[in-house]
């Protein structure tokens, strides 16, 4: 009850300072998030990119062989595709891991 009296005594002007301030600190704070995010988006883009994975098939060799998703809807097959690296033997269904890359 004391705050709503004691804001209710605050001019216009102190009001659009704090207002101000607020925003500043939001949006200071909004720029490190989104900085931070978009370390780690390149990070975990680039951990996809060492296991086969890309956001996009330009970004890998096409002439890797690959495999991709079936769906009974159309616009759900080829969306995930999984590309095996050079040099590497690829084991996948092993009890161990699941996934497995082993280099020759």
């Amino acid at each position: 009850r004391s705050q709503i009296q004691s804001s209710a005594t605050i001019g216009s002007k102190e009001r659009e300072a704090l207002v101000t301030e607020l925003r500043q600190e939001f949006n200071r704070q909004l720029e490190v998030k989104e900085i931070e995010f978009e370390r780690a988006l390149r990070e975990a883009e680039g951990a996809l990119r060492e296991r086969g994975c890309g956001r996009s098939h330009n970004e890998l060799k096409s002439n890797l062989p690959f495999m991709t998703n079936l769906n009974q809807d159309e616009a759900l097959s080829g969306v995930l595709k999984f590309y095996f690296q050079e040099n590497y033997a690829s084991v996948i269904g092993s009890k161990a891991s699941g996934f497995e890359n082993v280099k020759d």
